[in-house]
């Protein structure tokens, strides 16, 4: 059971919804991993761009990412989460070229792991962001029971 703030969030996180279930069919039975399917989100909400009025949000660029640090081996297996999601993503977005200007879906995972991302107010402690993530927020998106 899923719990929102007001019906307009419900109504903004069922466009969220059908995008992923569209995507999730589309390559049954595979099953993404929740890093590819907490990034595909992220995409999502950045070119929809409808939060839930309630929020407040860290932005992506608010996020760094460690991706300078890793190892070739780190940066090799954030290459293969970028090909998975692009298999992923592809019904709803079927060519790199409709995602954001300047958006690296290589960074993207930088920023999006956990223990690789961390936004500059929380000096250095991990976090697992979603899309942007709610800052003392009412809405948080969902409560899942």
């Amino acid at each position: 059971m899923a719990r929102y703030c007001s019906t307009v969030c419900q109504k903004l996180a069922w466009l969220d919804h059908k995008r992923e279930c569209k995507c999730l069919r589309s390559i049954y039975p595979k099953v993404p991993t929740d890093m590819t399917r907490l990034v595909a989100r992220i995409i999502f909400k950045l070119l929809t761009g409808l939060p839930c009025p309630s929020e407040e949000l860290y932005s992506v660029s608010d996020l760094q990412s460690n991706i300078k640090e890793m190892s070739e081996e780190m940066k090799g297996g954030l290459g293969q989460l970028t090909a998975m999601l692009q298999f992923y993503i592809k019904e709803e977005i079927p060519s790199v070229s409709q995602l954001p200007p300047g958006l690296s879906l290589l960074h993207l995972f930088g920023q999006s792991g956990p223990g690789i991302a961390s936004s500059p107010e929380q000096n250095g402690n991990s976090q697992r962001p979603g899309l942007e993530r709610s800052r003392n927020s009412q809405c948080p998106g969902v409560e899942r029971e």
